[in-house]
């Protein structure tokens, strides 16, 4: 326990509240005086005394950030203290695949083939369904099937802008008396990609003209078939190698994720171009 409070005594928390949910997050950061060497010892020594009492899990989200950290040798570091915890499962996730995949099966970086692939769909609709509906019954709400599909649908089910979206049709039936419809949800969707308009004009006066066409090209072809000569035509592009180098950016800046296709990672954003751009 010495070990567990000379390392956390470094530690700092900042508190943020999200103003959509409610929410409180904790996000731990350490003196930056310090030796980030000491702390990776320390962390990774506590996790080994730790599993010689008792088999752990630890999970690492997100994990593709480690590749951005700039540190020298971090992850060969982190690779060496990994692979003497005989006694833990590490897991290493992140929604950034192509990045994870570049991390665990490049040769020249120090996870190669340290772990084994298991690739996560989407939560299915059907999962969704009994989720929301528990919800919305605490408040007295019966939410139809119908409903719950439809804003699933939309937001290409992906948890964050689900769970944001429920949570302001919640209010607005709860708090502001009004009742389920069409009409309703689509006045909550329009809201909520106006409330990211200046970020999204900000995002997209940053981007060369070639990068703004391939994001048409991703939209207008749902991520596939980005190659093929009436899909360049269609958004003025000439060469097959300008698509290349536009992806690379889009990749790099982590506006889209490549998964199979090409997708736009930010599902309002998208929402935001097909409206903006008349698409």
């Amino acid at each position: 326990m010495k070990g567990v409070g000379k390392t956390f005594r470094q530690l700092r928390l900042k508190a943020d509240f999200d103003p959509n949910t409610g929410a409180v997050s904790l996000t731990p950061s350490f003196d930056q005086r310090t030796d980030t060497d000491f702390y990776l010892d320390e962390i990774m020594s506590i996790f080994e005394k730790y599993s010689l009492r008792k088999r752990i899990v630890v999970a690492f989200d997100e994990f593709q950030e480690v590749g951005n950290y700039g540190l020298p040798n971090f992850e060969a570091k982190l690779r060496s203290h990994i692979e003497r915890h005989q006694r833990i499962c590490y897991i290493f996730s992140g929604s950034q695949r192509h990045m994870l995949s570049e991390m665990f099966n490049r040769k020249s970086r120090a996870f190669y083939k340290l772990a084994d692939s298991f690739p996560i769909g989407k939560i299915r609709t059907e999962h969704y369904v009994p989720w929301a509906r528990n919800l919305f019954s605490r408040s007295g709400i019966d939410i139809g099937l119908e409903c719950i599909t439809d804003i699933v649908s939309r937001f290409d089910n992906h948890p964050m802008y689900i769970q944001q979206f429920l949570f302001h049709l919640w209010n607005n039936l709860v708090m502001h008396k009004k009742s389920v419809s069409t009409e309703l949800i689509n006045t909550i969707e329009k809201d909520i990609i106006e409330k990211h308009q200046a970020e999204y004009e900000t995002l997209w006066v940053n981007l060369t003209q070639n990068q703004k066409k391939i994001l048409k090209l991703v939209v207008l072809n749902d991520g596939k078939n980005l190659f093929s000569s009436q899909a360049l035509i269609e958004v003025e592009l000439k060469t097959a190698s300008s698509v290349t180098k536009g992806l690379e950016a889009l990749l790099k800046k982590e506006i889209i994720s490549k998964n199979g296709g090409y997708t736009i990672q930010d599902v309002i954003f998208k929402k935001w171009l097909i409206k903006n751009l008349h698409l």
